[in-house]
């Protein structure tokens, strides 16, 4: 049985609710259900078993940690068998400066339709024709209070704020993205944006969340991530962006999103690439890469100097779930996380309704780890050219979780990734769930040790270069690489043969961008990716090509 027809089998077996749950009243007795039943039940029975350490899901875990992943994963169980979708900020809503600490406000222009690739346009407007199939599905109830941050209303900016997102542009949709400034000056301070000249380094952050859940908003947990970076001193300032989630914009919506955001660096900031360094966290790390595999196919924009991901979602053909074997850790790892069965599967269809007709599970739009039947030797090779890592993108750092049920898929992305010829450096933390360095409490000190590894590996990234500069010509696809007079610009059929030896399906748009970015010398290298064991951790690094995981 192939992925696709295997998801579908276990997302109708799963995922679709009792019909007795599609009427309000019955939901909202459920909720009730299940709250006495997590603190009158759950709760003490695990207490009284967690007494004994070794009864834990990891020894040297805390019983308050215990009890904690054991409500977190209850959690999520609860909002797939709900189907509760409305987890996410309200786009429309612009925050008030009063409401913002340490963040500012910007709304980024819309992404220039014309600059699609033809495969992404075609998928956009496939959801579009299908949203009165899919829609009929969305559920009614929505999160309990203060489940999500709800801003005041604004009566002056409002209005407009809700036509710009409310309107019904022709698809493919590309409206203005909200976002968040991340800096150490404060909210009520006048924020300065970033530039080419002033040299400051900007982490592109996409907050994680399965696509369902989550915020860049600095009140939520997901936004700890920009803020932490920040800390480290090696970034000056990250831009976390609140791309639209699955129960209202299924794919492509989010990647659109997240074009625009880079879109918005480099051609109305006008920074280098090797200014940025793109984040991404959970789903976000599955959004970087999959805009990372964009800009691979559609050479448009180059692309930025660095990926950092934390335990990112890789394969949502669930090809490592159903392959599970008892020493997998899917399996190994069911009571150690914080993530229920159901819910990666419940985020999938929300994530890939619409698109399903023309993009298969196993894409690698949407699963870059998928492991196919029998894939031995030369085509477990054939999928790595099919990504296309090789030449564009060099130092990666990838943080995971030991305990976390994402754990192989993590491993398959490190090892594919080495394969293309990329310098990984991979920090797996022992005893540590999915996502853990988004929690505020009780996770020290995994997170600190973590922080240090990313400060470790930024500071090499960063200083490989005298100054920040542009793209390395080694970077850049060999008819791309010459450098472009001020006159002129790729042709046409150069455009295409770039894109065709990446992917017979895209075609490559305008890359008129190139020449600002491409006309200066490079400074890039190649960063150390030396690991540092220590006690708690196990440090997985390779700097040389082919290092397995």
């Amino acid at each position: 049985m192939g992925s696709q027809s295997a998801f579908e089998a276990l997302r109708k077996a799963a995922v679709e609710p009792h019909p007795l749950l599609k009427h309000r009243f019955f939901r909202v007795l459920y909720l009730v259900y299940f709250l006495l039943r997590v603190l009158l039940v759950l709760l003490p029975l695990h207490a009284a078993f967690y007494l004994r350490p070794a009864a834990r899901p990891r020894k040297t875990w805390t019983l308050r940690r215990s009890l904690i992943v054991l409500v977190r994963r209850e959690l999520s169980h609860l909002v797939a068998v709900l189907a509760i979708e409305s987890l996410g900020r309200d786009l429309s809503e612009e925050p008030l400066p009063g409401d913002l600490k340490n963040s500012h406000f910007a709304l980024l222009p819309s992404f220039p339709p014309s600059l699609l690739s033809t495969r992404l346009h075609a998928i956009a407007l496939e959801v579009e024709r299908t949203r009165p199939t899919w829609d009929r599905e969305r559920k009614t109830l929505g999160p309990a209070p203060g489940w999500r941050y709800r801003p005041r209303r604004i009566p002056s900016t409002r209005p407009a704020l809700k036509r710009t997102f409310s309107a019904a542009p022709k698809p493919p949709l590309c409206p203005p993205v909200p976002a968040f400034w991340f800096s150490n000056q404060r909210a009520v301070e006048e924020f300065r944006v970033p530039s080419r000249k002033g040299g400051e380094r900007v982490a592109l952050c996409l907050h994680g969340g399965a696509y369902a859940v989550g915020s860049a908003h600095e009140k939520d947990g997901t936004a700890k991530i920009a803020r932490d970076l920040i800390k480290t001193g090696k970034v000056d300032c990250a831009l976390a962006i609140d791309y639209r989630l699955s129960h209202t914009s299924p794919f492509p919506a989010a990647l659109i999103d997240a074009l625009t955001a880079y879109h918005y660096l480099l051609s109305t900031l006008h920074l280098c690439p090797s200014q940025i360094v793109l984040v991404g966290d959970s789903a976000g790390g599955h959004l970087a890469l999959t805009l990372l595999h964009h800009l691979s196919l559609s050479p448009v924009h180059p692309p930025p100097r660095a990926l950092l991901l934390f335990s990112p979602w890789t394969d949502l053909s669930f090809s490592h779930v159903l392959s599970a074997h008892p020493f997998s850790s899917a399996t190994r790892n069911l009571h150690s996380d914080i993530i229920a069965d159901l819910f990666p599967l419940y985020a999938a269809h929300l994530f890939t309704r619409g698109s399903r007709a023309l993009l298969p599970l196993e894409d690698p739009y949407l699963s870059l780890t998928a492991l196919s039947s029998g894939s031995e030797g030369g085509e477990e090779k054939e999928e790595t050219e099919k990504v296309g890592w090789g030449g564009w993108l060099k130092d990666v750092c990838v943080v995971s979780g030991e305990a976390e049920r994402l754990a192989d898929e993590v491993a398959t992305l490190v090892g594919r990734m080495r394969d293309g010829g990329l310098q990984v450096r991979w920090e797996e933390v022992e005893g540590a769930v999915h996502d853990f360095c988004i929690f505020e409490t009780g996770w020290e000190p995994e997170q600190a040790h973590a922080f240090r590894v990313v400060d470790e590996w930024l500071g090499e990234v960063f200083s490989a270069a005298s100054s920040p500069s542009t793209l390395s010509s080694s970077a850049i696809p060999s008819t791309l690489a010459q450098k472009p007079s001020a006159s002129a610009s790729p042709s046409a059929d150069e455009l295409n043969d770039v894109s065709s030896s990446s992917s017979d399906d895209e075609d490559a748009p305008d890359a008129r961008a190139w020449a600002d970015w491409s006309s200066d010398g490079d400074g890039d290298g190649d960063a150390s990716s030396e690991g540092t064991r220590t006690p708690g951790t196990r440090s997985r690094s390779g700097s040389e090509v082919g290092v397995g995981a």
